[in-house]
């Protein structure tokens, strides 16, 4: 069975990568109420991550790991850049991403109740911003069409 540190650290990597999309999108956007929506996302993962680093184990990435982000990273970057629809395709994936790591983690052993509380509140916020990229990426979608 996996313990915390096994599983904490792809999900802070999850926590950063869905962050940078966050960022992106907010940048890419022409909306400014969806560019503040995304900026908020992208802080609540900052905030998310820096509370597991308190409370959870001490996990620091290592640098293979690092460079997996990056190559990650760039291919994210370079879909952002499509369309609209590209842009809100990505933050789902993201975000599913992101909630396949809090389920990881949250099925494991872990050894604080405090920390099991904590994930289950970011797990369901990260859950409340799918919904709402979900949400648009649908009007995106059923605009395009019309």
């Amino acid at each position: 069975m996996k313990n915390e540190n096994d599983t904490m650290a792809p999900l802070l990597r999850a926590l950063s990568g869905s962050r940078r999309a966050y960022l992106s999108a907010a940048e890419r956007t022409q909306w400014k109420t969806l560019s503040r929506a995304f900026r908020d996302a992208a802080e609540r993962r900052r905030v998310f991550a820096e509370h597991l680093r308190e409370v959870g184990p001490d996990v620091e990435p290592s640098r293979s790991v690092l460079g997996a982000l990056r190559t990650w990273w760039m291919s994210v970057r370079d879909r952002l850049s499509e369309d609209d629809h590209g842009m809100l395709t990505v933050l789902e994936q993201a975000d599913e991403a992101l909630l396949d790591s809090y389920r990881e983690v949250l099925a494991g052993e872990l050894d604080s109740k405090h920390l099991e509380v904590l994930l289950r509140l970011q797990e369901s916020e990260v859950r409340e911003d799918l919904e709402h990229v979900s949400a648009h990426r649908r009007a995106e979608k059923a605009v395009r069409q019309a």
